[in-house]
């Protein structure tokens, strides 16, 4: 892909992709919506404000058996461990979850407010439709039922089959491949960006495609023949497990002409501009007039001089596809199975529990579906965000919380500037110019300026099935995306929800944003929790390097450093400094190849961009905390007790930095999800994202004076970037 948004979490495109974001919001970004003038500032809400839990540090959470020296994240967080097992209805719990439990705590009130009152809101009339399942139940197939006829008429021709690929996109299906609109990195506009599958389009991440005789093919095989058999009861089981299985073999196809996840994030490979003509010679079988055409454009010139293509072999390769007779009915049956699929918590319940029980349960090892709830919760977060937010942050955030959390964000960046002028690999030249990108990071903190009305949305109501709801929503998304084509891009809108525990960084208009729900306990304490004193070592060790820190460092790493302060694409660096910086990402590469869970290798990598914003963030966020220390005195050491009242552990300062550090990332994940996390997310498994960047800072080792081990590397493979 052209550019990533870089998340602490989950990864995530910049694209604004047509499609859904059902599961995690993550998978597309919304077009720009209207805004009101109205103040962001918390005013009055009548939801009741959460009384809010816990200290920083609690004993309970350590385990004193643990040596630091040898394993800090159990040292911190073993007792944790011990006592939070994970939710039947989770994959794993965090202390992202943790937050998200005291977000959900809020947004319950308002979910129940939204069922039971007259109110006929956008937001009211989603949930009224989501929750009513008897309704759900009636409709049966009925809301999709002009797609699925579409694709039983479906002529076995390619232009057919085009027209067919630009409806389904047209309603936020990523199928086939992907089409959005974002920033072109190197004009300031939007343009259209043509992309192949990744693994948050694939049904299995693509590595597991590699290996065909891994046993989750039979398990996908079944579940796609389970979702043909519920949608035509009359299809027998032989007929719809042949049917799966190429099904299966197409996709399969496609997941290996696409890109891997290390050569998706070079951003000059996956820069390719090309007209509608050029599109037409890469992929002659593609009538891209009629596929623009029916995805909402008035007619080729409204796409642009240009689109951007990620893969030009990958449309040859679906080019061919289309143009082989025995491959057509296949390709009707693959967009007819993901259509259903992807509708399917929409659905009646036979549909939604087939879904869980393949994506939840065998992929993610998860035990129960969660409340119904909460799965509306992360329809709207994805795509109608504002609706929850600003109920939200006026229940459950301060001006006061969101003003201490920038003055953090201001220590960080000066910390930053201080670690540029000290590396002595830069040359004056690029450390200028580091500066200069520095200065113009626009932080974008708690909520937004201004707050979405979607007024482009019309005709939702509470009297329509939730599936048709959904429908009216997504192309109203993408009617409003295409408008964006050609036009200056909007610096200020937000691509997460306030009420998502995330943050990302954007280097496609150079931003770093933190949400409310990421500045909630146990990644942030706000001074109504105690003294300041006993709260800051904690909350630098948590926001200013596991989140700001982190973020602010996503624009110096191996992908955010070929942008500009302005966000295009400019390779500011000299070749002798571009190949130090290599040098110095290789270490950390090898570093984490090194790393093993279950038996799985860690992809140093396809993690480095994320790796390097962890070591970063800590380097960054110590340097911060120690110069405010400087400025305004040294705090006083922490002391924990035991539950008779004896002193268990007095932590220092710094320590309290680094443990806070280490509870931001604080998990228990099932052995399902760590293996999908390790073939296909970008992030290494928390246990590393502890241990391993500290094992290269210096601070640390004095701190708990690690003279040698495993949390003190050798000093010829310590790493320091930033």
């Amino acid at each position: 892909m052209v550019a990533r948004t870089f998340l602490l979490a989950c990864a995530a495109t910049a694209l604004a992709v047509f499609s859904p974001a059902v599961a995690a919001p993550t998978k597309a970004v919304s077009s720009t919506s209207t805004r009101t003038s109205t103040s962001a500032v918390p005013t009055s809400t009548t939801l009741p404000v959460v009384t809010r839990p816990g200290v920083p540090f609690n004993i309970s959470d350590f385990d004193l058996s643990v040596d630091p020296k040898q394993d800090f994240d159990n040292y911190v967080n073993g007792g944790w461990k011990k006592t939070h097992p994970i939710p039947a209805d989770r994959t794993s719990v965090s202390a992202f979850s943790e937050s998200a439990n005291y977000v959900d705590n809020v947004l319950r009130n308002l979910f129940e407010q939204a069922q039971t009152t007259r109110n006929t809101t956008l937001f009211a009339n989603v949930v009224k439709s989501a929750m009513d399942v008897k309704l759900i139940e009636k409709a049966g197939l009925k809301p999709v039922e002009d797609v699925l006829g579409m694709i039983r008429k479906c002529r076995n021709t390619p232009a057919a089959l085009v027209e067919l690929i630009a409806t389904v996109h047209r309603e936020a299906l990523g199928v086939v491949f992907t089409t959005g609109v974002a920033k072109d990195p190197k004009t300031p506009k939007n343009v259209v960006y043509l992309s192949d599958l990744s693994d948050s389009e694939l049904n299995i991440p693509r590595d597991y495609f590699l290996n065909a005789t891994d046993p989750i093919h039979a398990e996908y095989v079944k579940y796609i023949a389970r979702v043909l058999t519920l949608a035509d009861p009359k299809l027998g089981k032989k007929a719809a497990t042949a049917t799966a299985k190429r099904i299966r073999d197409l996709e399969s196809t496609l997941a290996l002409a696409s890109l891997s996840v290390d050569d998706r994030d070079d951003v000059e490979q996956t820069y390719n501009v090309l007209t509608v003509a050029n599109l037409t010679a890469t992929a002659p079988n593609v009538d891209w007039k009629t596929y623009f055409r029916t995805l909402g454009f008035s007619s080729t010139k409204q796409v642009g001089e240009f689109v951007i293509v990620n893969n030009p072999a990958y449309f040859t390769t679906v080019s061919d596809l289309l143009a082989q007779k025995n491959t057509t009915e296949v390709f009707k049956q693959y967009i007819r199975f993901n259509f259903l699929s992807a509708n399917a918590p929409f659905l009646p319940k036979k549909f939604a529990t087939a879904q869980f029980e393949f994506f939840g349960k065998t992929l993610g090892g998860q035990e129960q579906q969660g409340e119904r709830w909460k799965e509306v919760k992360s329809f709207v977060e994805a795509n109608l965000p504002d609706t929850i937010a600003r109920p939200f942050v006026e229940a459950a955030f301060s001006a006061q919380d969101k003003a201490t959390a920038e003055e953090i964000v201001e220590t960080v960046r000066a910390a930053f500037k201080d670690h540029i002028s000290t590396r002595d690999w830069l040359s004056a030249e690029t450390k200028q110019k580091a500066f200069e990108k520095l200065g113009m990071v626009n932080a974008k903190i708690a909520y937004p300026e201004t707050w979405n009305t979607y007024a482009e949305v019309k005709g939702v109501s509470a009297t329509k099935p939730y599936a048709a709801n959904r429908r009216i929503i997504l192309a109203a998304r993408t009617k409003k995306a295409i408008s964006e084509v050609g036009k200056k891009p909007d610096t200020n809108r937000w691509d997460m929800s306030p009420t998502e525990v995330n943050a990302y960084y954007d280097p496609l208009v150079n931003c770093i944003v933190v949400t409310a729900a990421m500045m909630t306990p146990p990644n942030y304490y706000p001074s109504a929790y105690g003294r300041k004193e006993d709260l800051l070592g904690f909350n630098y060790g948590s926001m200013a390097a596991g989140t700001v820190g982190h973020e602010f460092t996503h624009g110096f790493d191996n992908d955010g450093r070929l942008y500009d302060g302005t966000g295009q694409l400019d390779d500011w660096w000299t070749p002798a400094d571009a190949a130090a910086f290599a040098n110095r990402t290789e270490g950390l590469i090898s570093q984490f190849n090194g790393y093993e869970v279950l038996g799985l290798h860690i992809d140093g990598s396809a993690t480095v961009g994320e790796n390097i914003a962890d070591l970063g963030g800590v380097a960054i966020g110590f340097s911060a905390f120690q110069n405010y220390m400087a400025k305004n005195g040294r705090l006083p050491d922490l002391v924990l007790r035991d539950a008779a009242g004896k002193v268990a552990v007095t932590l220092t300062p710094e320590q309290q930095f680094f443990a806070g550090y280490a509870v931001s990332y604080r998990e228990n994940r099932r052995e399902e999800s760590t293996r999908k996390q390790v073939a296909s997310d970008v992030h290494s498994p928390a246990h590393f994202r502890i241990n391993g960047p500290l094992s290269d800072i210096e601070g640390f080792w004095k701190a708990y004076n690690v003279s040698v081990g495993p949390m003190r590397r050798p000093a010829d493979k310590v790493v320091n970037i930033w």
